[in-house]
């Protein structure tokens, strides 16, 4: 069969019925405009080749970058790096879906204080030193942070994809260090 010239499906010689849904090439090259109708049978809503960071019909939109909530996180503990998941979660408008990243925060945060002191701070002190509760809120932080990114894991991805550069972070950041460490002092003033 000779090829039409600057047809893309004859390059491979192919005759017969396409794996395009729907697509007949032998009925389709008696009508013209095929080409219209390839495209068309191709494009789908849902279609797995084009990312998006929100919900489908959303711009892409950038969230603070990993280095802000790890930071945060290190620095003021859970309840920190759950302000900055937060963040993250109102700027791609899921707060209705990520509401929990909070209660862990705050969970993160009160039961471990509840804990040392009602007698885990004599434990840790025997076996880790005096330093102790630092270095608890330093794990639990990042261990939060380690769950949060999870969390948003795809939308990294997604804007690394588009080579989209996220927000600024330093106000977020010093913002949210500073209710992490208010938090904590307020829950050992009243916990001790």
């Amino acid at each position: 069969m000779p090829q039409a010239h600057g047809d893309p499906l004859n390059r491979m010689g192919h005759v017969g019925v396409y794996p395009i849904h729907g697509y007949d090439r032998r009925a389709a090259a008696k009508r013209p405009g095929r080409h219209s109708e390839i495209i068309a049978a191709m494009r789908t809503p849902d279609d797995l080749l084009q990312p998006t960071l929100g919900r489908h019909d959303s711009a892409a939109t950038s969230i603070y970058s990993a280095l802000t909530g790890y930071a945060a996180s290190f620095f003021g503990g859970p309840l920190a790096g759950g302000a900055v998941a937060l963040a993250n979660a109102w700027r791609l408008r899921r707060l209705k879906t990520d509401w929990p990243l909070g209660v862990l925060a705050l969970a993160a945060t009160a039961a471990p204080l509840w804990w040392w002191y009602r007698g885990g701070a004599q434990w840790v002190t025997a076996y880790a030193g005096g330093d102790g509760l630092e270095v608890l809120f330093r794990v639990l932080g990042l261990g939060f942070f380690a769950l949060a990114y999870g969390w948003h894991r795809q939308y990294y991805r997604n804007m690394a994809l588009f080579g989209l550069s996220p927000p600024s972070g330093w106000i977020i950041g010093v913002v949210a260090v500073a209710i992490g460490l208010a938090a904590e002092f307020g829950l050992t003033a009243v916990l001790s």
